[in-house]
């Protein structure tokens, strides 16, 4: 027995993931932003929920630094699910002629994004070994939401490659409808 399921409904199961997975990812960074006013202006203890309350004891500066790199990466994730709901949304994207500017301007949006996370996520992970090194306890890279920093830079180079094929399919494109 064989399941035959259309692009179609494919395409309208991953835009339900990808909804999911962007509001999940806006309620990350809402959190992140929350947690870091909170714990510098009202109460230090609010740290404890990133496991980061022995960093606010000892440098309360490092602990803001820690969380800027950390609010960057949740903003930057949650744009890049933003770009892929615009591709799903947007009535621009055709299946009988798939090669547009705005489709390779938005993955090459979306490929600035990813390597704009690895840069962030690898800045992030490497002030986290130095307060490591400092004697701070401290979490890991992935409880901080901040690791696979090479995964990212893979992504943003996939992503930049298809973006320069989907460029390429524009100008075949328009060069197959220029002849007879």
């Amino acid at each position: 027995m064989e399941i035959k399921i259309s692009t179609q409904t494919l395409l309208q199961i991953f835009k339900g993931l990808t909804w999911i997975v962007f509001i999940g990812l806006c309620i990350q960074a809402g959190t992140v932003l929350f947690n870091v006013l909170y714990a510098v202006s009202y109460q230090p203890n609010a740290a404890q929920y990133f496991f980061l309350d022995k960093l606010v004891e000892v440098a309360p500066s490092k602990f803001v630094v820690l969380m800027i790199h950390m609010l960057i990466v949740a903003v930057l994730k949650a744009l890049l699910f933003y770009s892929v709901l615009k591709l799903f949304t947007e009535k621009r994207f055709d299946l009988e002629k798939p090669f547009t500017i705005h489709l390779q301007k938005l993955l090459s949006n979306m490929a600035y994004i990813a390597l704009g996370i690895s840069l962030f996520a690898a800045w992030g992970t490497r002030y986290l070994k130095q307060l490591t090194a400092m004697k701070i306890e401290l979490p890991n890279n992935e409880t901080l939401f901040m690791g696979g920093a090479d995964v990212w830079l893979l992504l943003g180079i996939i992503l930049l490659v298809l973006s320069l094929v989907v460029k390429r399919g524009i100008e075949m494109q328009q060069e197959n409808e220029l002849t007879i």
